[in-house]
C-alpha cells in the first residue's frame, strides 16, 4: 500500500504480531542503520574525550554525529527494519512519517552550516574567529534542531491533528492527502532544496575564490619560490576536498529529495523502484560522512591514528601557531618571512624554530585542512 506521505509504508506480512520477520530488504536497512549509529558514535567519542579537539567548530560536528544517530533511531528502525512496530502502535504509525522529514532535515542543515563554517574560515579567517564564540555556536546548533522539528509536526497540529484512537494516515480524505502534498513540496523545497543549493553555491564561490587567489599568490611571491609552492600546494589540496564533498554530497541527496518530489504528483511502479534505490544512496551518506570529516581534518584523523596505534604523537614545533590557539597563555610572534623563524613565548620561556610561512589572510587557526 503507497503511503501519500512519500515514505512508502507497506503493511507487514506476518500474521503474528509477536514474531518479527526480517525479510531481505530489513536486514539490509538494518545493517545500514547499524553502520550510521556505530560510525558518528566512534567520532563523536572522539572529539568529546581529546581536550584538544574541544572548540566550537567541532561542536557542530558533534551535533551533526547526534543527528545522524537519530536518523535510524527514528526513522530507519522503525519504518524500515521493524515495520510492525509501526503498525502495531498508533503513536508510531502517526509521528513516523514527521519524526522521518524532521531527522533527515535536520542532518542536512547541519551539512549545510558546517559547509558556510568552514567556507568563512578559509575566505574570511579574521572575521570568522570573531564570529565562532560560543553564543553563536549554540544558537546556530539550536536552530538545526528546533526548526526541523517544529516544522515537521506542523500537519499533526494543523490539518490532520494527532488522535490517540487512531492512526491519523488510516482512511483520510482527498483533501487531507491534497493538503499532504503541498505541505510536504513546500517543506522539502524550502528545508531542504534551497539549503543544499545554497551550499552548491557557496562552494562553487569558495573555489573560484581560492583559484584566484592562488594565481594571484604566484604572481606575488615569484621571488620567493618556497613561499609560491606551499600556497600553491595548500590551495590545491582544498581545491580537490571542496570537489569531492561536493559532488558527493550532490550524488547522494539530490536524487532522492527531486524523487520525493515528484512522486507527490507522479507515481507509479518505475518511480516506486527509482526512489527505492536513490533511498538507499541518499542513506549511506550518514554513514560516509563521518568517515570524510575524519580523513580531511588533520587533529580527528591524528587522534583516530593514535588511538590504533598507526601513529606515535610527536611534538611538531613549527604547528605550535596552529595549535596553540587552545592555550590563552601562549604568545607568539612571527619574524622575517624571508628567514622563515618564529620567535614562540610561553611563560617567558623563548625558542626559536625555523618554520613553514603561512599565509594568515587564507588560513584559520581553528582549521588545519579544509572540512566537509
Amino acid at each position: 500500500m503507497r503511503n501519500q506521505s512519500g515514505l512508502n509504508l507497506t503493511l507487514p506480512t506476518t500474521t503474528d504480531p509477536k514474531v518479527i520477520v526480517l525479510n531481505a530488504e530489513n536486514s539490509a536497512w538494518l545493517v545500514i542503520a547499524m553502520l550510521i549509529l556505530v560510525i558518528n558514535l566512534f567520532v563523536l567519542s572522539i572529539i568529546l574525550i581529546r581536550k584538544n579537539l574541544r572548540n566550537p567548530s567541532n561542536a557542530i560536528l558533534c551535533s551533526m554525529f547526534i543527528c545522524g544517530c537519530t536518523i535510524p533511531i527514528v526513522y530507519i528502525f522503525p519504518g524500515r527494519v521493524f515495520e510492525e512496530w509501526r503498525f502495531q502502535s498508533i503513536f508510531l504509525c502517526s509521528t513516523s512519517p514527521s519524526f522521518a522529514f524532521a531527522s533527515i532535515t535536520c542532518y542536512n542543515l547541519h551539512i549545510c552550516g558546517i559547509c558556510l563554517d568552514k567556507m568563512m574560515s578559509i575566505l574570511t579567517p579574521f572575521r570568522h574567529r570573531i564570529l565562532s564564540n560560543t553564543r553563536n555556536i549554540a544558537i546556530l546548533i539550536a536552530g538545526f534542531w528546533i526548526i526541523p522539528y517544529v516544522t515537521g509536526f506542523i500537519p499533526l497540529y494543523t490539518y490532520r491533528p494527532y488522535s490517540s484512537q487512531f492512526c491519523v494516515y488510516d482512511n483520510r480524505s482527498h483533501q487531507i492527502i491534497q493538503n499532504d502534498q503541498i505541505f510536504q513540496t513546500i517543506f522539502f523545497v524550502t528545508l531542504i532544496f534551497i539549503p543544499m543549493l545554497t551550499t552548491i553555491m557557496l562552494y562553487s564561490v569558495a573555489l573560484v575564490k581560492i583559484n584566484r587567489k592562488s594565481g594571484s599568490k604566484i604572481l606575488a611571491d615569484a621571488i620567493n619560490q618556497t613561499v609560491q609552492k606551499s600556497n600553491l600546494s595548500r590551495n590545491l589540496k582544498v581545491l580537490r576536498q571542496l570537489f569531492f564533498v561536493l559532488g558527493l554530497f550532490a550524488i547522494c541527496w539530490l536524487p532522492f529529495f527531486i524523487l520525493f518530489v515528484v512522486q507527490q504528483y507522479y507515481f507509479n511502479e518505475t518511480t516506486r523502484l527509482v526512489y527505492s534505490v536513490f533511498r538507499y544512496l541518499a542513506l549511506t551518506y550518514p554513514i560516509i560522512n563521518p568517515a570524510l570529516v575524519s580523513f580531511f581534518t588533520s587533529s580527528i584523523r591524528d587522534e583516530i591514528m593514535y588511538l590504533f596505534n598507526l601513529r606515535t604523537k610527536e611534538i611538531n614545533f613549527s604547528s605550535y601557531p596552529r595549535i596553540d590557539h587552545l592555550s590563552r597563555n601562549v604568545n607568539y610572534q612571527v619574524h622575517n618571512p624571508s628567514t622563515q623563524t618564529i620567535v614562540a613565548s610561553t611563560d617567558g620561556l623563548q625558542n626559536t624554530h625555523p618554520i613553514q610561512w603561512v599565509n594568515t589572510e587564507t588560513q584559520d587557526d581553528d582549521h588545519e585542512e579544509m572540512l566537509l
